[in-house]
């Protein structure tokens, strides 16, 4: 089986091609950039120059491929994103699916797997959230784009996608991860509030599994929608708190929702304060989180971090 991934060399898309080749399917990845080329190769897929915003290149690098996973994103770094940092994240999202799918259609490729976020539920007040929980009538204005991407997937009469809704990504390779951990040790990671909101969190290690997982049983599991964390949900508070110990830094301070808007910004205090406990799902197979408890992975991804070899293998 051939298999297109795109994000294939990301976070989560590097996992799944390495996952994917031990497997042994063929693996195509898209490559952007000569960089892209050799990272690769290395993994042992076949790199394939396009751009997702060029349907007709799209339709003519995945004529042989049996199946599609789209795992390009583009989140900011910046501690306060703006609009225009969303920009092309959404643009990923709507453009760059729409020509997925009809690449897809064009070469008779039905299985289509999907990256999306639990996020889109937006502040449930920590109800429990099922994978038939619906979304609300209004989200935030930069989730907008997956909820139209969704719904291109979800309204398409043939297609056999899975919409695999994952949680808040953590690892040792991600920036993101790194300077929280950092900011966790200087004591720079306040709670908001008392830190009550509940997070869910998944290892980027797992989220890959769960993606091979999916194709794997693609035939049952088509034209669903799964929410995909550790299913530990933790609060605010034990979360940052957990950071600060893998770190061995500070205790970390609380501070008031009104003085955190001002700091972060009300995008991020809004991301941080909005709380939900996802459940598992009834019917995605035997798939388990190797980390089923943040505490537990993020103290394994400090020690990694702290590791000269496994930094070694994080930069290369």
């Amino acid at each position: 089986m051939k298999v297109f991934v795109t994000g294939a060399t990301g976070i989560i898309g590097k996992r799944i091609v390495k996952q994917l080749v031990q497997h042994n399917y063929e693996v195509v990845g898209l490559a952007r950039s000569d960089k892209n080329v050799e990272q690769l190769k290395a993994m042992g897929a076949l790199p394939r120059r396009g751009d997702l915003f060029q349907a007709q290149q799209l339709i003519d690098i995945t004529r042989d491929c049996d199946a599609i996973l789209h795992m390009a994103t583009k989140i900011p770094l910046q501690a306060v994103p703006k609009a225009k940092d969303w920009v092309m994240n959404d643009r990923i999202r709507t453009e760059g699916t729409r020509n997925l799918i009809t690449a897809a259609e064009k070469n008779g490729i039905k299985t289509f797997i999907q990256q999306s976020v639990i996020f889109t539920y937006g502040d449930q007040d920590g109800a429990e959230i099922y994978q038939d929980t619906p979304l609300p009538d209004q989200v935030s204005d930069n989730l907008l784009s997956n909820v139209e991407m969704e719904e291109m997937l979800t309204q398409h009469p043939s297609l056999q996608y899975i919409i695999l809704r994952f949680g808040w990504f953590y690892s040792a390779d991600s920036a993101q991860t790194q300077n929280m951990l950092q900011m966790a040790k200087k004591g720079f990671f306040p709670v908001i509030g008392k830190g009550q909101s509940f997070l869910n969190m998944i290892h980027a290690d797992d989220a890959a599994t769960a993606v091979v997982h999916a194709l794997q049983h693609a035939s049952s599991l088509q034209r669903s929608i799964f929410n995909i964390t550790d299913f530990s949900p933790i609060s605010l508070k034990d979360m940052i708190t957990a950071m600060a110990k893998a770190a061995k830094g500070r205790t970390p301070r609380h501070i008031p929702r009104p003085l955190a808007r001002i700091m972060t910004g009300k995008a991020a205090v809004e991301f941080l304060t909005a709380s939900m406990k996802i459940q598992p799902a009834s019917h995605f197979g035997d798939w388990r989180p190797k980390y089923p408890d943040f505490k537990i992975g993020i103290s394994e991804v400090a020690k990694e971090l702290n590791n000269p070899l496994s930094q070694k293998a994080i930069r290369a």
